[in-house]
């Protein structure tokens, strides 16, 4: 974690200062990861919703199918942030479009 300021110009006040959080992601859960990141609360909790109801557990380390016991099982790969939006069968969206 960090903390940041943007310059002000010469006739504004002092900009607020910004947390800056830094992850390190190992490769296999980067999509997910970043799907994560670049997603509003409400679009998480939606997207997090549907995934429950097709039959998937999904967080923002991983993407895995649920067994009839409920218990998840091994983790599914991903190799683009479309492919957890393809597991789920939910219309791919860019990030500048996941802000509910």
């Amino acid at each position: 974690m960090g903390v940041c300021q943007l310059p002000s110009k010469d006739d504004e006040a002092a900009c607020p200062y910004r947390r800056i959080d830094i992850r390190l992601i190992p490769k296999d859960q980067y999509y997910c990861g970043v799907l994560y990141f670049t997603g509003s609360d409400l679009f998480n909790k939606n997207m997090r919703a549907h995934a429950l109801e097709m039959g998937f557990t999904l967080n923002e380390y991983t993407i895995r199918p649920l067994g009839v016991t409920g218990v998840a099982g091994e983790p599914l790969p991903v190799d683009s942030e479309k492919d957890v939006f393809d597991y789920i069968q939910w219309q791919y969206r860019e990030p500048k479009e996941r802000s509910e």
